[in-house]
């Protein structure tokens, strides 16, 4: 029992889950693609103002190169889906089994956390009366 439990732990720290991909707009591939110019360009600027002027760029752009970035970012989202879902489907039953047990950990101490942090909240004293409180009650 106790060397099943040592193997599990070990395989649970090896495997890594990635995470599914994100999603992709055609405005997020827009800036991917134009951020590098736009910093050389304005270099002294935080990224706040950089990508505000990104932002006006997009907006000044036609409809068809709009769309042009929308499917090309539709392409790239349908790859990585088939790379991530290859992917699951190379694992075998015990790494898949060990990423579950430690996204439910992982779960259960965030939740325990939470938890912990309501009932801490709950034992601090409140802020004293004042005067308008004790002439209502």
């Amino acid at each position: 029992m106790f060397r099943a439990w040592l193997s599990f732990r070990d395989l649970s720290t090896k495997v890594s889950f990635p995470s599914r991909p994100k999603r992709l707009s055609g405005y997020n591939l827009f800036v991917k693609t134009i951020w590098p110019s736009l910093k050389q360009e304005n270099p002294g600027k935080d990224f706040q103002k950089v990508a505000f002027i990104a932002a006006k760029k997009w907006k000044a752009v036609d409809e068809h190169t709009k769309q042009l970035y929308a499917n090309k970012a539709r392409d790239i989202m349908v790859q990585q889906e088939k790379q991530y879902n290859e992917y699951l489907s190379s694992l075998n039953i015990e790494e898949i089994m060990a990423t579950g047990q430690k996204a439910k950990h992982l779960h259960l101490r965030r939740k325990s956390r939470r938890l912990e942090a309501k009932v801490r909240q709950l034992k601090k004293p409140g802020p004293p009366r004042s005067a308008y409180t004790f002439f209502l009650h």
